[in-house]
């Protein structure tokens, strides 16, 4: 069984003054990270990291500092979001470039696209991305309900015809399609990774042997809870990871909340108020969370036991 462990996607710290990249609290977030022995791999430009407005140059900005920190040889999974396949093939070549070791591929925004209906144009997409690039790959799956989810059908498919992926990112919110989900996979190739994404999800899942590790954005916060739940899970330790999962399933909770459109906003917060980044700014389109938000994640954190600076 592929064992993939902690992987962190790191939120982007921007200036205030004009939401550019603030380098100085980018590079002290990344080292933290690739420091850190719960934390054994980081995944850039992702989601969490607003990485749909960052332009080509901030990326590979992203990416230089990570190879000049990256001294315990974490990995490095670069996400690719774009909307074109020729800029999704040089996001790919960038990490490349950068000695990454892999690319997550979020799924193309193409309107009036479905992936079940035309999985082809997936296929299509990734193929070319590996072809041109030469990097494995993990396939971002998105939750059920969003109109770009692959189905467990879909990624059947997709890792039949493009046989170049290492893992899958699972974020589906059920457990019982996770399941699902999972054991499509590993019938497809025993040996690709399967992470969890959702805080929420750790514990059950580890309980069940169905995770391979995790990333995700709450890896800012709560690395060494995850780390521990696996560990302990896989000891058969049921009862030592419960506790672990109880204290910090009100943050996970706090987090998904509704409207869920808040959720890498949420990240940020949270990685604000314990010091990780000088301030909580998001770019727009996403926008700050309310003071009721703000409340929420504050008691959520400290239940969770984390250290609250600002």
């Amino acid at each position: 069984m592929a064992k993939i462990g902690v992987l962190a996607a790191p939120v982007t710290p921007f200036n205030l003054k004009d939401n550019s990249i603030d380098e100085v609290a980018l590079e002290r977030l990344f080292r933290e990270i690739l420091h850190s022995e719960a934390i054994d791999g980081i995944v850039p430009n992702a989601h969490a990291a607003e990485g749909a407005v960052l332009t080509m140059e901030e990326r590979r900005l992203c990416l230089s500092v990570i190879k000049e920190l990256n001294v315990n040889k974490k990995q490095v999974i670069a996400c690719v979001i774009a909307e074109s396949t020729k800029d999704a093939i040089k996001q790919a070549q960038d990490a490349k470039e950068f000695g990454c070791d892999a690319v997550m591929v979020a799924p193309p925004p193409i309107y009036a696209w479905s992936p079940d209906e035309s999985p082809e144009i997936a296929i299509d997409f990734h193929k070319r991305i590996t072809e041109e690039s030469g990097m494995p790959m993990y396939l971002f799956v998105y939750p059920e309900g969003n109109p770009y989810c692959y189905s467990p059908a879909t990624i059947k498919a997709i890792l039949t015809a493009v046989p170049n992926f290492k893992a899958v990112k699972l974020t589906y919110k059920n457990i019982v399609g996770y399941q699902n989900a999972y054991q499509v996979i590993k019938s497809v190739n025993p040996e690709i990774g399967v992470l969890p994404t959702s805080p929420a999800m750790v514990f059950p899942l580890s309980c069940l042997k169905m995770v391979d590790g995790v990333l995700a954005g709450g890896a800012n916060f709560v690395a060494e809870d995850f780390s521990q739940i696996i560990r302990l899970c896989a000891q058969n330790d049921y009862d030592g990871a419960r506790i672990i999962h109880e204290r910090v399933f009100p943050l996970a909770q706090a987090l998904l909340a509704k409207p869920y459109a808040y959720l890498h906003s949420r990240y940020k917060y949270v990685a604000y108020i314990v010091g990780a980044i000088p301030n909580p700014s998001v770019r727009a389109p996403q926008l700050d969370i309310s003071a009721e938000d703000k409340a929420r994640l504050r008691a959520a954190a400290i239940h969770a036991g984390l250290k609250i600076v600002h």
